[in-house]
């Protein structure tokens, strides 16, 4: 039985990253090739981003 992984790897592949600016909040979306990683809203603060 194969084991389940529990880590991402995008090793090789091409990250896209938007970010949708706003005065009260910004929503991030993240994409890989092959898949749709996240969409999430957070305080517009650059460093709570970079956190992530």
């Amino acid at each position: 039985m194969p084991t389940q992984r529990t880590e991402l790897n995008f090793e090789g592949q091409n990250l896209f990253v938007g970010i949708d600016v706003h005065l009260k909040s910004w929503t991030v979306s993240i994409l890989a090739e092959k898949l749709s990683h996240k969409t999430f809203t957070q305080p517009p603060n650059a460093e709570t981003l970079h956190n992530y």
